[in-house]
């Protein structure tokens, strides 16, 4: 009975955080609506082509996302998420001209070979389990299904 009552105590304190949030995003939405003809600028088409091109984008590569982690382990794929630290450095270096301190670039080694170890780590062990680390990452990296599509 007292794990039935917690459970309940625990239901309800989810719906009042839950409340408590849309009522505060209420909010939000009322008063930056009230604020918006004073700051309204209407967009021209090259806005609008734009934004249209950024969600179309952005849709693509989240769904390209989702393939991925239909066919290969997070563990598999965590390593190509590392690249974004090397595109956000190029893109902040040509669009803001800045350049990565020292801290910058010590920290990004340390995430990019501690997701490279468990990376190997995991090629070994499911390269252990069934054929050359070779033959499991390709299975796993270009399963042909995706290959096909």
């Amino acid at each position: 009975m007292g794990l039935h009552l917690d459970h309940d105590a625990d239901d309800e304190r989810q719906r009042t955080r839950r409340h408590h949030h849309d009522l505060f995003s209420i909010a939000g939405v009322c008063i930056l609506s009230a604020l918006v003809p004073f700051v309204w600028v209407a967009p021209t088409w090259h806005d609008v082509l734009f934004g249209i091109f950024i969600g179309v984008a952005s849709t693509a590569g989240q769904w390209i996302v989702v393939l991925a982690f239909r066919y290969a382990d997070a563990s598999v794929l965590a390593p190509f998420s590392y690249t974004q630290l090397l595109w956000v450095s190029i893109l902040g270096f040509l669009i803001f001209g800045e350049v990565p301190d020292v801290w910058t670039v010590t920290g990004a080694a340390f995430i990019v070979a501690s997701g490279l170890y468990t990376a190997i780590a995991a090629g070994a062990a499911l390269a252990a389990v069934g054929g050359s680390g070779r033959a499991v990452a390709e299975r796993l990296i270009f399963p042909a299904e995706i290959v096909r599509w």
